[in-house]
């Protein structure tokens, strides 16, 4: 059983009752996009980007984890506004901020902060 469900470019994610994130592709990668890497733990929400995943972890911090063949490069991924295996503005979420809930959009994400207010990052809005 499922409780959310989104869908990329040319993906899907789902997360079930226990808080795993699944992805999985909709096209053949000739015509898609491959999924994005998931977290190896549970999460509290999620949200699907055209080439990008972001999850909400337990205590409000945010992974955003892109397509290996979306335009970010393979295997890049952020959490909590630390660094993964390559460089990109792109997915790199606020350092040291805690969110209550995650948006994926395009080349830009935002986040309502556990204080209510709202901050994006991405293309142009680096820790804005």
């Amino acid at each position: 059983m499922f409780r959310s469900v989104g869908v990329g470019g040319g993906f899907a994610c789902a997360l079930d009752a226990e808080g795993k994130p699944t992805c999985w592709n909709l096209l053949s990668p000739r015509y898609g996009q491959n999924a994005p890497p998931v977290p190896d733990s549970t999460v509290q929400a999620m949200s699907v980007g055209v080439s990008h995943a972001c999850y909400l972890d337990a205590v409000g911090g945010v992974s955003c984890r892109a397509s290996p063949d979306s335009f970010f490069g393979p295997g890049i991924y952020y959490e909590s506004g630390h660094r993964g295996p390559r460089y990109t503005e792109h997915l790199k979420p606020p350092r040291e901020m805690r969110f209550t809930q995650v948006s994926a959009g395009d080349d830009t994400s935002c986040g309502v902060r556990d204080d209510g207010h709202i901050v994006c990052w991405g293309y142009l809005w680096a820790d804005r």
